[in-house]
């Protein structure tokens, strides 16, 4: 019957339908999908159509360039003003070019300079049925510096808002911000409003300016004697950018965490010319940083406890102890591993942040 009345219909293939009501003059539209039986029983909204009633409708197949064209402009906030993100932003401008959707950002960010950006991937999957809010969603995927992919969904009812959709153990939970500032992509989304971060570039001394590495042999190395088999420092590591020094200033231990892991990124890559370095988020356990062939590991630490001058070199020789101990375990479970190297940042007593690298051997 479809195949008559609606153009395009094939029966067994599975295609989003845009069912209007038409009620007079007025005409309500509605998302769903036939998934390729031998059956279409759609749902129309309650706010469309009452139960039981008898009312014109008409039904067309949407094409994913249509269900893009028919995205509306709609606004995201940040839930409880969390740190290091945009207050707000607004979406619009989707665009679909070949298999490449993207859609313009314009946020409000306080500690960025970055005021809109574009936003998108390669769409992977469309039509998909939302069982949870209802509607059609696109599934399409992007990739950060390191390769790895991230898949989104763009969920729409044709009626109501579009929703970003993100991963979260095997369903997509609602994102409530995508916040960018020139290098990090955070998204918050799920009930518990965790955040995930996609590095779009990778850091640079366009954040994190280094001083010249030199050999060390200072008063810090005695309890790891044996440990390395050379040892540097960077004497003054300065934070180009206010994000990164409010980070510094007022973050949580977390936060601590991806700064140590940045500066480290930029110490491998530009001090030691390691290749194809991968950032591991800071929250999992084991290597802090990797080359993707598995041959170096990087464990990195950053202490930023203002302590007395005994207590602060304690703290310094305990983080190296640790670090050349976590690198031995790295050796026992990474097959190709060939080399490690602990970087230990701190913020010294004067204030000046500095780095120590110890290449360390397996024993």
């Amino acid at each position: 019957m479809l195949e008559k009345i609606v153009p395009g219909f094939r029966t067994g293939s599975v295609n989003a339908m845009k069912i209007t009501v038409h009620r007079g003059s007025d005409l309500f539209n509605s998302y769903n999908i036939y998934e390729g039986g031998k059956s279409f029983e759609p749902t129309l909204p309650e706010e469309q159509v009452k139960p039981g009633e008898v009312i014109p409708i008409s039904i067309e197949i949407v094409p994913v360039e249509a269900f893009v064209r028919g995205l509306r402009s709609f606004e995201l906030t940040n839930p409880a003003m969390m740190k290091w993100s945009a207050d707000r932003e607004t979406i619009n401008q989707f665009s679909l070019l070949g298999n490449v959707f993207t859609m313009k950002i314009a946020q409000d960010h306080s500690l960025a300079d970055v005021k809109e950006f574009i936003f998108g991937g390669n769409v992977e999957r469309y039509p998909g049925l939302s069982t949870q809010q209802g509607g059609v969603y696109m599934q399409f995927s992007m990739t950060d510096f390191m390769g790895n992919t991230e898949e989104f969904r763009i969920r729409h009812d044709a009626f109501d808002t579009p929703t970003l959709q993100f991963p979260m153990g095997d369903k997509f939970k609602s994102v409530f911000l995508v916040s960018y500032d020139g290098y990090r992509l955070s998204v918050i989304y799920g009930p518990e409003k965790s955040v995930a971060t996609i590095y779009i570039h990778p850091p640079s001394e366009a954040m994190y300016t280094l001083g010249e590495a030199h050999t060390y042999s200072g008063p810090y190395l005695g309890v790891v004697s044996g440990r390395y088999s050379a040892a540097y420092a960077i004497d003054d590591i300065e934070f180009v950018r206010n994000l990164e020094k409010t980070m510094l200033k007022n973050g949580n231990t977390y936060d601590t965490g991806r700064l140590g892991a940045e500066i480290a990124y930029v110490e491998g890559t530009s001090k030691l010319g390691l290749k194809d370095l991968i950032l591991v988020e800071p929250s999992k356990g084991g290597r802090d940083l990797y080359t993707r062939d598995g041959t170096v590991a990087i464990q990195a630490r950053f202490l930023i406890q203002r302590l007395p001058a005994d207590q602060f070199k304690t703290a310094i020789q305990n983080a190296l102890v640790d670090l050349t101990g976590k690198l031995q375990q790295d050796y026992e479970n990474q097959d190709k591993m060939i080399r490690g190297y602990a970087m230990l940042s701190y913020v010294d007593t004067d204030g000046t942040v500095k780095s120590i690298i110890l290449e360390v051997p397996k024993r």
